[in-house]
């Protein structure tokens, strides 16, 4: 029998049913989603189902399988998509949409009821959780034989070229768990995995070509999932790096649209400025600009006010988080889409998934304006956002520019002093995840300029509120600018098979390395060993002449952070007394 053609067929559909099927003629290309859950959205689901030919005119649809039609069929513009509105009777198993043409043709397509709920549920992250960022292509390769996959655009790998693919995939990153563990990481978070069928730098995942297909060069849903399970068996949640502002232009349903309408318009670039979306002064066209405007030419915004292409994304997060079971979604420029509809869009998930934890990236220069994008804010615009958290942009701004600058009344660490002390702005700052770098800015080290700085920075981050993120690599002491940039995302060292050094085993790596490893590690570990002590409020000091401390306390211990960046040395000792020194670590500017 020839192979079918549906992109995201159901393995398990019996071999008389493809014969069924195949007889009333199957050209479906594809089926989005391809099944779904009685729980979610109360069991109603828009299909959308794309022909490789479709007749003239509207069908009608019979169904085989405990699903109805409910509401009118449409055809998009296309003319071979169609959007066919379902609703799952009680049951489960393999449905069939039986589609109907006035002129006599008929067509059949698969169609998955998984039952009452997913087995597979969020469980959210965690205030004393310690975050780790990866980017699978650059991590570990576990499986060679995904390393060229025919008919991708981007074929082959070159690790010598920071703008090709390296090889890195899902089963290189499930081999790692157990060292990942042993370094006190809580929560794992992977730049997107799914399809990027891109021509060139396709390897960083943003510019998505199928929302429901792992990229094949990284494995598939299978792969996922058992990293996942992996994950949650070493007590790790898993983060779910999630894109609705745009799509990779060769996303088949852009280079042949559904609808035109689904982008705007052709490449214009965004302005970047999320101020505008909150500026009470700000001129209207340079607000939609912003909105409205590409995020770069290979990857076309999205228009959010489209129904169709919303009811589109909602579901296909829904369907991700039923089907990986992954704890949170990190959403990508979560200010750069439709505002009303990212809140309809979070609000969906979390009626979906109570306890799934999402966070946004939300670049933005004061805490007033990254503080209404969380939930729970009083200065949240309209319908609630969401978000529990945001990636904590005014935290790293205070450390990259007053650890870099001399102490005084504004300057220095009260740039961080007055960062935690805009925290009355949140409902739980505790949520927030906070960082030093990542895959888009300069590692950290080379941020700080020094060592001392750069040690100052991590035990503040580390021993602050918030879920600390460390990038991939940093904990080695790495040091590079962001431009261009592969600079800040070189391979991981010993996931490659010959590679000399290897990143969790001391001796293979350098002395440098070694050095940073420990300390890091000992911040983690730390937090790993206490962790209701992470979670705790905490209390700061004002800084006076370059000294200031913070510290958490339960009613049994408590930690202290202390940094000194005045030339002249200070002695900690009873500067809190009550408490037995467990461990003492301290950073001179000198």
């Amino acid at each position: 029998m020839r192979r079918l053609c549906y992109q995201h067929l159901v393995n398990e559909i019996p071999l008389i049913a493809f014969a069924l099927l195949w007889s009333i003629g199957v050209q479906a290309q594809r089926v989005d989603p391809p099944g779904w859950w009685r729980s979610l959205q109360g069991g109603e689901v828009e299909v959308l189902v794309r022909f490789a030919e479709a007749p003239v005119g509207v069908p009608s649809v019979e169904t085989a399988g405990p699903i109805e039609v409910v509401g009118p069929i449409e055809v998009a513009p296309s003319g071979r998509d169609c959007f066919v509105s379902l609703q799952l009777l009680p049951g489960a198993g393999e449905c069939e949409l039986v589609f109907h043409w006035p002129g006599g043709e008929r067509r059949s397509v698969p169609f998955t009821h998984h039952g009452d709920a997913p087995t597979r549920l969020p469980q959210g992250l965690r205030p004393h959780d310690t975050m780790y960022l990866l980017m699978p292509d650059r991590f570990a390769n576990g499986d060679p034989e995904n390393d060229d996959v025919p008919g991708m655009r981007e074929r082959g790998t070159d690790r010598t070229d920071f703008e090709r693919r390296h090889g890195g995939d899902l089963k290189g990153v499930t081999s790692k768990m157990r060292e990942l563990e042993e370094f006190g990481i809580t929560a794992l978070w992977m730049t997107p995995v799914v399809e990027n069928d891109m021509e060139r730098t396709s390897y960083h995942g943003y510019a998505a070509t199928d929302l429901y297909r792992v990229d094949p060069r990284l494995g598939d849903w299978d792969d996922y999932r058992e990293l996942v399970d992996e994950a949650h068996a070493r007590g790790i949640r898993m983060v779910h790096d999630w894109v609705p502002n745009h799509w990779g232009a060769n996303h088949p349903l852009l280079l042949d649209p559904v609808d035109p309408a689904w982008v705007h318009g052709t490449f214009s670039p965004t302005n970047y400025r999320g101020a505008t979306v909150a500026d009470p002064h700000a001129l209207p066209t340079e607000r939609e600009a912003f909105t409205a405007g590409w995020f770069a030419r290979a990857m076309p915004d999205l228009d959010q006010t489209q129904p169709h292409l919303a009811r589109y994304l909602t579901q296909a997060a829904l369907w991700t988080l039923a089907t990986t079971g992954a704890d949170a979604l990190r959403i990508d420029t979560y200010t750069y889409p439709d505002p009303a509809f990212m809140a309809e869009h979070t609000a969906a998930i979390r009626a979906a998934f109570p306890d799934a934890f999402l966070f946004g990236e939300a670049w933005v220069y004061s805490a007033a304006e990254q503080a209404r994008l969380v939930a729970g804010s009083p200065f949240e615009p309209g319908a609630s956002s969401g978000l529990h958290a945001t990636c904590d942009f005014q935290t790293y701004f205070a450390l990259r520019d007053g650890l870099r600058e001399a102490p005084g009344w504004e300057t220095g660490l009260s740039r961080w002093y007055q960062a935690l002390a805009q925290d009355f702005l949140y409902d739980h700052p505790g949520r927030q995840v906070t960082f030093l770098d990542n895959h888009d800015l300069d590692r950290w080290r080379h941020t700080a300029g020094d060592d001392a700085t750069a040690l100052m920075g991590w035990a503040l981050v580390m021993m602050g509120r918030g879920i600390p993120c460390i990038y991939s690599g940093s904990e080695l002491g790495w040091s590079a600018p962001a431009a261009p940039d592969g600079l800040v995302r070189p391979d991981f060292p010993g996931g490659w098979e010959g590679d000399a050094r290897y990143g969790f085993r001391p001796l293979t790596l350098t002395e440098e390395e070694r050095w940073w490893l420990e300390r890091i590690k000992r911040l983690s570990a730390f937090r790993w060993h206490h962790p209701e002590l992470m979670a705790a409020p905490l209390t700061q000091s004002i800084p006076q002449g370059g000294w200031y401390w913070m510290e958490h306390r339960t009613a049994t211990e408590a930690v202290t952070v202390y940094v000194n960046r005045s030339s002249e040395p200070r002695q900690v000792k009873g500067e809190r007394p009550g408490f037995d020194v467990i461990e003492a670590v301290g950073v001179d500017a000198e």
